[in-house]
């Protein structure tokens, strides 16, 4: 049966990349940990040799691939989705957590080959790791989205977190789906409604085998830099391609495109910026691209 490769990007030192290697020995069919160094002079490699002779990887295959130089955890992926060695891929940031259980369902709907992609429920807790904070249910009806038409007409509910994901590695390459690595900040998000629209999803409702960690900078956009906004924008005028074309989900994308943009004015934006994204959304409104 096919197994999973997990992607997990890494810049800088941190136990939680130890710990969370040694904690995906015990999630069921992943057969290959790709561990990605993004520019940080920190490789554990004698550690997972360490891991390896203590038997606490048990059977899994721990990689280490280097990025030449850092290019973000946009560029981290995609150097995953190159260099994995499984049919299937699922991205992990170090300090979120994965259960056991994870990938059980996703094995039952790729064993039909015209599934690309499944989605599972998740929950997300604080900083502390301890309080829980709040979960999130699958609300899509019916439960494959084969397109992006069946999706985003089907009332525009958002998609979960990039982790909730598993793909299918060989559908991503013959379609060119990579992460954008122009943008610092949603790229992530960029990704997956791609994804979602050019391959759809399978969902596994009622089963809750993600744990996201939430940090203060990103509980609130309103904390976020003038630079961070600026890839946000940046973000939603590429996102617009996409969005246009579904008058259902277009509204609550736009919604979100004219908030960022008043935040962005709010903190004393650059003029220009603000003249290019007005313009953006004035074409959306008009039901064109921008």
């Amino acid at each position: 049966m096919a197994g999973v490769t997990v992607v997990m990007p890494y810049h800088r030192t941190d136990e939680r990349v130890l710990q969370n290697l040694v904690r995906l020995k015990d999630v069921r069919h992943v057969r290959e940990v790709l561990l990605v160094n993004d520019g940080c002079s920190w490789e554990p490699v004698d550690d997972i040799a360490a891991m390896h002779q203590a038997g606490e990887a048990g059977n899994l295959s721990i990689r280490l691939i280097r990025n030449e130089r850092g290019k973000g955890v946009s560029g981290a992926r995609n150097t995953g989705i190159k260099h994995a060695g499984q049919p299937l891929i699922c991205f992990l940031d170090y300090d979120d957590l994965i259960l056991p259980d994870r990938f059980d369902r996703d094995m039952e709907h790729f064993m039909d080959d015209t599934c690309h992609a499944t989605v599972c429920e998740f929950d997300t807790v604080y900083e502390d790791g301890q309080t829980p904070m709040e979960s999130w249910r699958m609300p899509y009806k019916p439960a494959s989205f084969n397109n992006g038409t069946a999706f985003f007409n089907n009332s525009y509910l958002g998609v979960p977190h990039l982790t909730c994901f598993t793909y299918r590695r060989s559908t991503l390459l013959e379609l060119g789906i990579l992460f954008d690595e122009d943008l610092g900040g949603s790229e992530d998000s960029l990704f997956k409604y791609r994804c979602v629209e050019s391959i759809g999803f399978r969902t596994s409702p009622g089963l809750v085998s993600v744990r996201i960690m939430r940090h203060a900078h990103n509980t609130t956009s309103d904390v976020y830099s003038k630079r961070l906004l600026e890839y946000r924008l940046t973000f939603f005028r590429r996102f617009s391609s996409i969005f246009y074309k579904y008058p259902v989900a277009c509204g609550h994308f736009r919604k979100s495109y004219g908030k960022t943009l008043q935040r962005y004015i709010r903190k004393t934006g650059h003029p220009l910026v603000v003249l290019t994204h007005a313009w953006a959304l004035i074409r959306i409104k008009c039901g064109l691209p921008a």
